[in-house]
């Protein structure tokens, strides 16, 4: 860290500076899912959109990695054909903008793209029931061109135990069963990063026992500061950082800080009872339309110094090069104030510069560090 702390004007200016020249690299977001769902692409894009090449512009990102978000909804009801869908969406996107978006299988392929001045897109699926517990399946999203898959999402799936809430009617596995250590072997074997984001803290260190290379969380945050059960502590931290792998901070609002307190405060205070919802249709941890005005009325949002505590953080306990960016942009509807979309992103960076961050400690979190990664596990 640097003995001298630019404030306000100056910082920007670095910061801004420091986005134009590095390469910057987001290892999630769910883009290609909102494209799908509501029928738009990155230009023209809804102002409500966290993702768009104006945006895209406006914060430096030079790379993505897009998720193919498949949702427990498709278990037993065509989770892999969804999947497909996705990929199909990304594909499309290339076509659409062929001279700006490249299609990306490798780390090397990422630095390739950015060198020649072009946009780098891979492919990663959140949600290891989208390969419908089969190693087949597995190994056609990968001729597909994905690159990475969380082996969860919130739900326990065949053979992963996820970080709930839990269905209690799902068995658990106590972190991976048999069939889980096969599909870590597997991606290990073809080619594809193992994202522990989303697993229960048993099959992380599931994973940690096994894993032959380094596996990475896409998108995750600091539970020493909010324990969110999303978040990692600091020994899974460390873990991660000495098998050589990476956490993407995330930046949802309520993993950063603690809105569900605040909301049962809330609760408690003006005695509002959210509408009868059955309790299955709460499990996955979604706030349901009809409470989202309410609870944005009552629950305030994370800010631009919550999330750069976050990264701080990680970066003490991990080192300089074991962190990264994994925004979740458009996986979420609140995002701090001052990192509301991608666009966003040189504020926290001067942010971070103001706190004495120097701008060489910067350019790993910012997507080197993540570059590095996917050139040694993906070449």
């Amino acid at each position: 860290m640097s003995t001298h702390r630019p404030t306000g004007q100056e910082a920007e200016e670095r910061a801004r500076a420091l986005l134009a020249r590095a390469f910057v690299l987001d290892s999630h977001v769910d883009t290609v899912s909102e494209m799908a769902d509501h029928g738009y692409d990155l230009d023209p894009a809804p102002e409500e959109a966290h993702l768009s090449w104006q945006k895209i512009s406006e914060g430096g990102l030079k790379a993505q990695v897009f998720a193919c978000f498949v949702s427990p909804r498709f278990v037993q009801a065509g989770a892999a054909a969804q999947a497909d869908r996705l990929i199909e969406r990304f594909e499309e996107e290339v076509r659409r903008f062929p001279d700006r978006l490249t299609p990306c299988r490798s780390g090397s392929d990422l630095e390739t793209a950015w060198r020649a001045g072009r946009f780098g897109g891979m492919l990663s699926i959140e949600g290891g029931h989208a390969m419908e517990d089969s190693l087949d399946t597995l190994r056609h999203f990968h001729a597909r061109g994905v690159r990475a898959m969380t082996l969860t999402w919130n739900n326990t799936n065949g053979w992963a135990d996820g970080c709930g809430p839990m269905d209690p009617t799902l068995p658990q596995h106590g972190g991976l069963n048999e069939l889980g250590a096969r599909v870590v072997g597997t991606m290990e074997e073809i080619g594809m990063a193992v994202d522990i984001s989303h697993g229960a803290p048993a099959t992380f260190w599931a994973v940690m026992d096994m894993a032959a290379k380094p596996p990475f969380a896409s998108h995750s945050s600091v539970k020493a500061i909010n324990h969110h059960r999303r978040n990692l502590d600091d020994a899974q931290m460390r873990a991660l950082a000495e098998k050589g792998g990476v956490l993407g901070i995330c930046f949802c609002s309520n993993f950063l800080v603690d809105e569900a307190g605040a909301w049962e405060r809330a609760r408690q205070a003006t005695g509002y009872m959210p509408p009868g919802i059955p309790l299955p249709d709460r499990l996955w941890g979604a706030i349901p339309d009809v409470d989202f005005e309410t609870y944005c009325r009552h629950v305030p949002l994370a800010s631009l110094d919550d999330a750069a505590d976050h990264v701080e953080h990680a970066l003490r306990v991990m080192g300089t090069g074991a962190v990264g960016i994994g925004s979740d942009y458009d996986g979420a509807r609140r995002f701090p104030v001052g990192l509301e979309h991608v666009g966003k992103l040189p504020g926290l960076a001067a942010r971070l510069i103001e706190r004495g961050w120097r701008e060489e400690e910067l350019t790993g979190f910012l997507g080197g560090n993540l570059l590095d990664y996917f050139k040694r596990v993906l070449g």
